[in-house]
């Protein structure tokens, strides 16, 4: 048994026992390295599905003990997936946007190729998952891939697939030239798939779950050893041997983490691995967020029990029982309200005391912890809208805090769209155009200009005998900027939304309304909610001059009014006293009656004169 690969320099053959020594020698070293992260994230999910990590109190001197565990893992570790997740379903309808060189029309025809790709393979489900899984791991990691998959009616498809790689499932070597991942199916879907294998087994066993711990934790005893699914991995590297001979990409496929069942040349016309992968925060900072503020979890629930135990022993009595003083050594007596005891001596026969004191002193320890789990965090109370525990801030601390860890969040969600989104769309607008290239193009989805760029590009390479989709995929790549701004354009926007509201506020403040364009900034608004600008329009002349008559008139009556309330105030003896004593308000109050008469008086005039005209 043989396959048959290519290498740098020319096609081999390589018997099937060594391919499988390579491989599965690869994969366990894979599996090694990748422990120390998968035992982490296991102790995680642990955490968050009730199996806590934090050991419950010794009951040996009874039950009394709290058990209760802090809010700092489970209450900062959601909120940043739902904070993070909120943000790129809000930006999934203005994510990126494509600019070229050279071209018109061409990335226009990215974009709309781009669309048809998330929906066919729900793109944005799988990012979703990558989020979560790197809040973890600390990597967000996700499968791009063209190849076999079997649906729910066990039918066998070739489909273009987006996955986000487990991390339990998932391994990575440090220097980033092998991949591999796991995926377990039912045995009937094994079969199925097997149809496609060059070598399969003879005969498909199910797993043996007792060789993999990590999963069998996650197992009710009674499954451990009725296991009904097979255990497929796929690596992905190059084969290298002891001569110098180094393979181009490859995919190997192991069943059962024993049987090396094929072996394909990987193909993707960018010539890169399925698999995009960046870490959380940086390439030089492995740790993940919720490694970050675990420790502090832990810390946290231990303190809090041990301060509401304190709390409850403060508030229990003990009793000290001088037996000599007793009537009958031999009673038993429960103490209890208006229980009588007989005694003998003049002395108190039971002392009460406390059984503990409560030091407020330990609280501010508590609060340190809290305070290093927001700064490690960057989620700070105010950012999450909760009531802060410093009392009552200023606005100015309030907008500070907010900005600064704002500014974080911001890094971090940079660095996920321009090194994780932006080579996700090259690989996925790569692979649609390499398997999907005549639906793309026999669809009608693409306008004439941008079908005529297309087929510009398609008949260049089949003139120079490449394959049709070379030059779409190199100007892609080369010759085509794609601008990430879905998730910071959603901060971004918040910010522009609330320095509008500001700037209406103080023009309301100084009166300087009239002077701001208000259609223009409530389109704005609207554009920024994501809502349909047409629903604001631009009044007609004749709403405009109706529109100022009323005001005209709003001004006319208050000035009527303030004017014979002037009036009254100079007929009344005792207020023109004191007015005498202020020139300047005399002279104001006189000015107001003065205006509105003469304003009373042009208003007659007016009237008069429509009366003559209309005769």
């Amino acid at each position: 048994m043989f396959f048959n690969i290519t290498a740098v320099n020319g096609e081999l053959t390589l018997p099937k026992e060594e391919l499988e020594t390579f491989a599965l020698s690869v994969y366990r070293e894979l599996q090694s390295v990748s422990q120390p992260r998968r035992s982490r994230v296991i102790d995680y999910l642990a955490e968050l599905n009730g199996n806590s990590a934090i050991p419950n109190p010794d009951d040996a001197t009874g039950n009394w003990r709290t058990n209760i565990k802090s809010s700092i893992f489970f209450q900062k570790t959601l909120f940043a997936y739902l904070y993070l997740r909120a943000l790129l379903h809000k930006s999934t309808k203005s994510l990126l946007s494509f600019e070229s060189k050279k071209y018109t029309y061409l990335p226009s025809a990215y974009r709309k190729v781009f669309n048809l790709g998330v929906y066919k393979t729900s793109l944005f489900e799988a990012i979703d998952k990558a989020l979560w899984y790197g809040i973890l791991s600390g990597e967000l990691a996700i499968l791009l891939d063209a190849d076999y998959t079997i649906d729910e009616w066990d039918d066998v498809e070739f489909t273009i697939v987006a996955k986000a790689l487990n991390p339990l499932q998932y391994y990575k070597s440090s220097d980033n030239q092998f991949y591999a991942y796991d995926i377990f199916l039912p045995i009937e879907k094994v079969k199925g798939l097997s149809k496609l294998w060059k070598y399969p087994p003879e005969k498909l066993e199910v797993y043996n779950l007792t060789t993999d711990k990590d999963r069998t934790d996650f197992l009710i005893s009674s499954m451990k050893d009725r296991s009904t699914y097979g255990k497929i991995t796929y690596v992905f590297g190059r084969y290298v041997n002891s001569e110098g001979e180094v393979s181009l990409p490859l995919k190997f496929t192991i069943y059962n983490d024993k049987y090396l069942v094929d072996v394909e040349n990987i193909l993707h016309a960018d010539k890169q691995f399925p698999v995009i992968s960046i870490s959380f925060y940086s390439e030089d900072m492995q740790l993940s967020y919720s490694d970050l503020i675990w420790d502090y979890y832990k810390e946290d629930s231990r303190i809090m029990r041990a301060i509401v135990d304190r709390a409850i022993l403060s508030t229990t009595m003990g009793f000290e029982i001088n037996t000599s003083a007793l009537a009958s050594k031999d009673e038993t007596f429960t103490v209890k309200p208006f229980t009588v005891i007989k005694t003998v001596s003049d002395q108190p026969a039971i002392r009460p005391f406390s059984m503990a004191s409560f030091d407020p002193n330990v609280l501010p320890v508590r609060q340190l912890i809290l305070q290093e789990a927001q700064n490690v965090s960057a989620l700070t109370e105010f950012l999450m809208g909760q009531p802060t525990s410093k009392g009552r801030p200023t606005a100015k601390e309030v907008a500070l805090k907010t900005q600064m860890n704002q500014s974080v969040i911001s890094t971090i969600i940079n660095r996920i769209e321009d090194e994780f989104i932006a080579r996700i769309t090259r690989k996925l607008i790569s692979l649609m155009f390499q398997y999907h290239l005549n639906e793309i193009i026999n669809s009608g989805m693409l306008e004439p200009s941008e079908l005529k760029e297309v087929n510009e590009l398609i008949n260049m390479a089949i003139l120079e005998n490449r394959e049709p989709y070379y030059y779409l995929v190199k100007e892609l790549y080369k010759g085509t900027v794609i601008k990430v701004e879905g998730m910071s354009g959603v901060i971004k926007q918040k910010e522009e939304l609330e320095n509008i509201l500001n700037v209406i506020e103080m023009s309301s403040n100084l009166g300087l309304v009239p002077y701001l364009n208000m259609v223009e900034i409530f389109k704005k608004i609207f554009q920024i909610l994501q809502l349909d600008a047409e629903l604001v329009r631009i009044p007609t002349p004749e709403e405009l001059q109706a529109m100022a008559k009323v005001q005209l008139e709003k001004q006319k009556i208050s000035e009527e009014l303030t004017a014979s309330i002037s009036e009254q105030f100079l007929q009344d003896k005792e207020i023109l006293s004191k007015l005498a004593q202020d020139p300047e308000s005399l002279l104001a109050y006189i000015q107001m009656v003065a205006n509105a008469k003469v304003s009373q008086a042009q208003q007659l005039k007016g009237d008069a004169d429509g009366n003559s005209n209309s005769d």
